[in-house]
C-alpha cells in the first residue's frame, strides 16, 4: 500500500504517519499515535525513508526537513 502517490503527493495515511513522528518516535509509538496497525506503519516508514522524508535518530523515527516542507504544503 503506497504512501506516496503518483504524482508525489502524500496519502492520509503518509500524513497521520509523518504527524506522529513530530517529535522522535518508536513505531509503537507511531502506531498508537496514527490509529493504523503497526504492519502498515512498517510499510509506510521504509517508504517515507526511502524517500527521504523521515529518518532514523537514536532508535527512533523523525520527519526531516524535506518531510515536514512535503506535508505542511499538503495539510
Amino acid at each position: 500500500m503506497p504512501c506516496i502517490r503518483a504524482d508525489g503527493s502524500l496519502t492520509v495515511a503518509a500524513k497521520k504517519v509523518m504527524t506522529a513522528m513530530e517529535k522522535p518516535a518508536t513505531l509503537d509509538e507511531v502506531a498508537a499515535a496514527s490509529g493504523l496497525p503497526l504492519y502498515q506503519i512498517r510499510s509506510s516508514v521504509r517508504e517515507l525513508v526511502e524517500a527521504g522524508l523521515v529518518e532514523i535518530r537514536d532508535g527512533a523515527y523523525v520527519m526531516t526537513d524535506a518531510g515536514r516542507r512535503k506535508l505542511a504544503e499538503q495539510r
